[in-house]
């Protein structure tokens, strides 16, 4: 069983890739870093649980797939790619059901 402290992360991370999301196209580069950063936090406690065995590595492979994601959404060629951020909103929610 997955730790409570990474239901917490998931819950914190959907939070904060919602509050980027309803800021639409014109949302601050630092409020998408925010973001992106608590993507990368989560993976890297899912990437914890994994090592300790709490967790299956399939939950790894799909976190990795989201900081990629994510991180597209904050670093593209031009503009802001919220559709990018809204999949990576849709990812963590599927991490949260699998928990």
């Amino acid at each position: 069983m997955a730790p409570h402290r990474l239901h917490e992360s998931i819950e914190a991370c959907i939070d904060a890739l919602d509050q980027t999301i309803a800021s639409g196209p014109t949302a601050p580069h630092e409020e998408i870093a925010v973001a992106v950063g608590c993507v990368i936090a989560l993976r890297d406690e899912i990437l914890e649980c994994t090592r300790s065995g709490q967790v299956d590595k399939e939950l790894l492979d799909q976190a990795n797939s989201l900081v990629s994601l994510a991180y597209g959404a904050e670093h593209p060629l031009i503009g802001v790619h919220l559709h990018r951020l809204k999949q990576t909103r849709d990812g963590v929610s599927a991490l949260r059901a699998r928990l």
